[in-house]
């Protein structure tokens, strides 16, 4: 990307690869087969899943083979400048969209598969018209320069794009450093995403082990109606609150709406909440290999979880 925008992007990206590693971002930019436009492509590197390949087999091999493998964002990067876009390779703008070649541009773009989210950053156009502008004022050249330039039907239709391509996020940058910019707060952005995602899919697969295999073993020894198992594994995804639990707390109340019933018609009483809370404690878990009360922490967790009107507030509670 040896623009003057490429060069931008590349510098600002470069400052992100300074700090802990945890904050550190892993990142691409190369072009491809829709030359001559430039992409910024993302990829997040994971361990090589082959045993051969990672180097298991090697006494020798010094570390683990990864790979890069695709976040699911590319970014076409279009530069206005004198001679055309990215570098002069291709008209300028204005000639661009009045032979219809900026639509074939977005179709282009808009044709990617539906699993990649498709960005388009366009820099200089405003300074770009303005200099057209001032150009044609000052030479008076209109006539000979063609049809005049109507700036207020370009914008509108650029306004439009996000809505006569919906699946192209698009972005105009006044100058090379807002589109640097602009790359950047994008690459944190998908950076954050992809490990929150990476969260998500640990939490699940600990989930999974903490109540999947304890669940199947309760239900074939205490078989429950299928509603009523649907709320238990709804209840065993709160903190603190395992098969055996959920097991007991349902066959005591019935379901979660009469739980939750229970637990708001308690709520500011402290005399009636404190009861119901001692009633909920002393359960006796369903199945255990010795006589277990629910105990005060699933029935704080119960209580907590669903009375809370704003779940983010306790995302890193305790299990």
């Amino acid at each position: 990307m040896e623009t003057e925008v490429g060069l931008a992007i590349g510098s600002k990206l470069r400052e992100t690869q300074q700090g802990p590693p945890e904050r550190v971002l892993q990142f691409a930019v190369r072009s491809d087969a829709t030359s001559p436009y430039r992409t910024v492509r993302w990829t997040r590197r994971v361990l090589d899943e082959d045993p051969e390949a990672a180097g298991k087999d090697d006494p020798l091999a010094e570390h683990v083979a990864t790979r890069e493998v695709d976040v699911g964002h590319v970014l076409y990067c279009l530069e206005v400048r004198r001679g055309g876009w990215g570098g002069g390779r291709a008209p300028e703008f204005v000639e661009c969209w009045a032979a219809d070649e900026l639509q074939a541009l977005l179709r282009t773009v808009d044709s990617g598969p539906p699993s990649v989210r498709r960005h388009l950053l366009v820099t200089g156009l405003k300074t770009h018209l303005t200099k057209l502008e001032r150009a044609a004022s000052a030479t008076h050249a209109a006539a000979e320069a063609g049809p005049p330039l109507r700036r207020g039907v370009l914008e509108e239709a650029v306004a439009g794009l996000p809505i006569s391509h919906p699946h192209i996020c698009v972005r105009m940058a006044e100058d090379v450093h807002a589109a640097a910019e602009h790359v950047v707060l994008l690459s944190s952005s998908i950076a954050r995403s992809a490990f929150q995602k990476r969260e998500s899919e640990e939490w699940l697969e600990a989930h999974n082990r903490r109540i999947g295999a304890p669940m199947e073993s309760l239900l074939a020894r205490h078989p429950v109606p299928p509603l009523r198992e649907e709320a238990m594994r709804a209840l065993c995804v709160l903190p603190s609150i395992a098969p055996q639990i959920a097991h007991a707390v349902l066959a005591e109340f019935g379901d979660v709406g009469a739980l939750m019933d229970a637990l708001v018609e308690a709520e500011g009483n402290p005399v009636a909440s404190r009861a119901l809370r001692l009633r909920i404690e002393s359960l006796w878990r369903t199945g255990a290999s010795r006589p277990t009360r629910v105990g005060p922490k699933a029935a704080a967790s119960l209580a907590t979880w669903l009375l809370c009107t704003d779940p983010a507030q306790h995302m890193h509670s305790d299990d």
